[in-house]
């Protein structure tokens, strides 16, 4: 193998300072050291080297030393280091980036196109991984495949987040390209030797498939990537697919597990009607920590707090994924036994699921659906009809006249549904289900004048501003809404609740959250009536999103199934359970770590999800 200098004084003083602005950035931003010299050094090999290849065996090597530059480079555009992996699954991740330029070999048949390619795609991924982080506040899932339209709906109001790693990653990238097209191999083209990679590929395949089953999917808290590392998170992810049937599963266990709540409590059988507005983006931030504001951000919430059952419930996602949470409230459901990542809205919803829509449609409710965006959103419409809806209003059934920022606002939203008990027939009672849209993310929109500033941040956060600031519009638009049906002529009940937290500033989470895995993912809500209660201003504290519409069937006095009996049943053993964990009553503990006392109760919940979601059990009276 020949390498070749070329100096030049061009190149050199374009080197020097290159190297010199690396530094300094790399020190300026609190980079360790090794970046402050990685990137010098490749600055040099890509101005000043050229390298020749002589031995045929050298190619093999230069390919595998590329890939594992392009698996580095890929880490650090997600804001990790391949070598905090841990040897194990920094291999496992080599491996599969391997097999990625194996299959660009085999098509191309020459080697120099196999670096470049190979190098180029994976900088792609880690690219898009770094966008849907700073987006969404983790990293792109493998169910993510069916999330595209929805994602591209939105994406023109988020603004990327330039972070030190990600800027980093970039220029080291510029840096290891140009030494790339000075590479030159002793063998160009391979000819048929190159399909030796394609059971080479599968050798790999299986060799990783068969030694990870220790490992698990990590998605919390955005850990996949600097716990598994992005390829190797997909393929846990996909492993994770296939949901399996709960050990001992039968009919007759479900039947058993419900039978002692087969008698309906002896209430009176009301159909008071029922609103649930599902707010999206709406969230508390002071369960993050001490955080002052130029002026209170929910008066008005809190105000209704007090005459309503409310408090805090777990959501399982945080910034984004909003069909999550409808689907964990509408069916009782929770994603702690479901596939991580997966979006059961565009995976395994089916026409006559049992769901809160089937069971108010058996008592004779109305039933509307709305949501102020785009049908085909989260395949709302094609969901909203298996649940078995009356109607779903969209975007174009809004006159979109009150914006906010570009989207209906929600004193147009709250208006719409007005408009629907203005029109409803008296002896019918109506269920109106609705997600707002004016607190999407992302908070970076020009032109709209904050309210509301944190005013005991060390920095400003300008996206932090916004979102506070789009709150309290939320917040004064809430008792117009609610004075109306205080008077109105028959019962109503409302929930107000929020989706999930916003995906802010990374820097305000550090600098403020006290316990940000677990407060994170904590969102506000209430449960009013204009009929009375003996629970008025009740604060129940930590519950989740699984267990919201139990509750509130036992605050509207509706004759619960026994499905929702055993919910309630449970919520008193296991308060709150989300995707990532469980709350005991008394301490946090993440799903993987359950005791055997707790993991004998989940399992029952488990057994009965899988009944009511996957439709192997037909029993739906259970249920509705």
């Amino acid at each position: 193998m020949n390498i070749k200098c070329e100096i030049s004084i061009k190149k050199g003083i374009c080197a020097i300072l290159a190297m010199a602005v690396s530094i300094g950035y790399a020190l300026s931003t609190n980079l360790s050291l090794k970046f402050a010299v990685a990137l010098p050094v490749m600055l040099f090999l890509g101005f000043f080297i050229r390298i020749e290849i002589k031995w045929k065996w050298l190619d093999i090597v230069a390919v595998a030393v590329s890939s594992f530059i392009a698996l580095t480079i890929m880490q650090l555009e997600t804001g990790s280091v391949i070598n905090d992996l841990g040897i194990k699954k920094m291999l496992f991740n080599w491996l599969l980036t391997i097999c990625v330029f194996l299959i660009i070999l085999t098509i191309s048949n020459r080697l120099s196109y196999t670096c470049k390619i190979g190098s180029i795609a994976l900088f792609v991924i880690g690219f898009a991984d770094a966008l849907v982080i700073a987006f969404r506040g983790n990293q792109i899932s493998v169910n993510d495949i069916y999330s595209i339209r929805t994602a591209l709906s939105v994406v023109g109001n988020y603004k990327m987040s330039w972070n030190p790693m990600f800027v980093f990653a970039i220029v080291i990238f510029c840096g290891y390209i140009m030494c790339l097209w000075k590479v030159t191999f002793a063998t160009e083209k391979i000819g048929k030797i190159r399909f030796v990679s394609i059971p080479l590929i599968f050798f790999i395949a299986i060799f990783v498939v068969t030694n990870i089953q220790e490992y698990q999917v990590a998605t919390w808290s955005n850990k996949g990537c600097t716990s598994n590392g992005v390829f190797l998170e997909w393929i846990l992810e996909v492993r994770d697919l296939n949901v399996r049937e709960p050990e001992g599963y039968t009919a007759e266990s479900v039947e058993k597990i419900l039978s002692d709540y087969t008698e309906e409590k002896n209430v009176e059988d009301r159909t008071p009607n029922i609103i649930v507005v599902m707010s999206e983006a709406y969230s508390d931030l002071s369960v993050l920590g001490d955080i002052e504001t130029s002026k209170e951000v929910m008066p008005n919430f809190h105000e209704l707090c007090k005459e309503s059952i409310h408090g805090y419930a777990l959501s399982s996602v945080f910034g984004g994924n909003t069909a999550v949470s409808e689907w964990e409230f509408l069916t009782g459901s929770s994603m702690a036994f479901m596939p991580a990542g997966s979006v059961a809205y565009q995976q395994y919803v089916k026409g006559g699921d049992n769901s809160l829509v089937s069971l108010l449609k058996s008592r004779g409710y109305e039933t509307v659906a709305m949501h102020p965006y785009l049908a085909s959103g989260w395949n709302r419409s094609k969901v909203y009809k298996n649940f078995g809806f009356d109607e779903f209003l969209s975007i174009d059934d809004f006159k979109q006249e009150k914006l906010v920022r570009s989207y209906v606002s929600d004193e147009e939203f709250y208006e719409m549904i007005i408009s629907k008990f203005e029109e409803k027939e008296s002896d019918i009672p109506l269920f109106v289900y609705g997600i707002t849209m004016q607190n999407h993310g992302g908070y970076v929109y020009e032109g709209f004048g904050n309210t509301v500033e944190a005013t005991t941040t060390e920095k400003e956060y300008s996206d932090l501003n916004q979102y506070l600031s789009l709150i309290n519009i939320t917040d004064a638009a809430l008792p117009v809404f609610i004075d109306y049906f205080r008077n109105y002529d028959e019962d109503v009940i409302i929930v107000f609740f929020g989706d999930h937290q916003p995906n802010l500033n990374d820097e305000f989470y550090k600098e403020v959250a006290e316990n940000v895995e677990f407060d994170k993912y904590k969102v506000p809500f209430f449960v009013w009536s204009n009929f009375a209660t003996e629970e008025e201003g009740k604060d129940i504290g930590l519950t989740s999103l699984n267990y919201l519409s139990t509750i509130m069937l036992e605050e509207a006095e509706i004759p619960m199934p026994p499905y929702y009996q055993y919910l309630s049943d449970l919520q008193k053993k296991i308060p709150a359970i989300h995707e990532y964990g469980y709350y005991d009553g008394k301490d946090y503990n993440r799903i993987e770590d359950l005791e055997q006392k707790d993991s004998n109760i989940l399992d029952e919940y488990w057994m009965l999800q899988y009944a009511n979601v996957f439709g192997t059990y037909e029993g739906s009276e259970l249920f509705n």
